[in-house]
């Protein structure tokens, strides 16, 4: 079964592993029928630094105060940069927000409506709604160079050259949004 690698943000994970999020929102599909497996990055957290103060503890990032840190969440510090869990993704439904947000997209996507406006370029692009089943949350994170792609990659090596490879390429940085990939079997 070809499968696919999901960069998602740990607040995401976090909502995900605890069934509140049941689809994930993306402006684009992969080109295999459904149902297939996905394997869950859960991206590195970008905040700079937190502040402890008497009151709360502030997550600051380019020296701006994005609000409170929720300490709760579990994915976090060692789970960050690594696969966390899988699912099977059964179904994928297409929308056009143009004609409006459905409620249980908010609702089922832990995403506000206002949020959602703005990732698809106001109502202009379409958004496919992968739906979230048989959802297997690791004991240990997975590394991504438990992971591979298969096909060909050409590498610029200069203006001159470019070098192609073919076959199973290893995967040393996560996917903007998502990518093809297969599992390396363990010994």
């Amino acid at each position: 079964m070809k499968s696919v690698l999901l960069s998602i943000k740990p607040k995401y994970c976090e909502l995900i592993a605890n069934g509140k999020k049941t689809v994930e929102v993306r402006k684009s599909r992969p080109k295999i029928e459904t149902p297939f497996k996905c394997y869950i990055y859960c991206t590195k957290d970008k905040w700079e630094h937190l502040v402890q103060m008497p009151d709360r503890t502030y997550r600051i990032y380019n020296g701006k105060d994005y609000g409170k840190y929720d300490n709760s969440l579990k994915f976090k510090g060692e789970s960050n940069g690594k696969i966390i869990g899988e699912f099977i993704c059964d179904k994928i439904v297409n929308y056009r927000i143009c004609v409006g947000i459905p409620a249980h997209l908010v609702t089922e996507g832990c995403i506000s409506a206002k949020r959602i406006m703005k990732y698809s370029n106001n109502g202009l692009d379409d958004l496919y709604v992968w739906h979230i089943s048989n959802l297997k949350i690791y004991d240990e994170p997975k590394e991504l160079s438990d992971f591979y792609k298969n096909g060909t990659e050409k590498i610029k090596i200069n203006d001159d050259c470019t070098l192609k490879i073919e076959g199973e390429i290893s995967i040393t940085r996560p996917p903007q949004s998502w990518c093809y990939v297969e599992e390396r079997e363990t010994k």
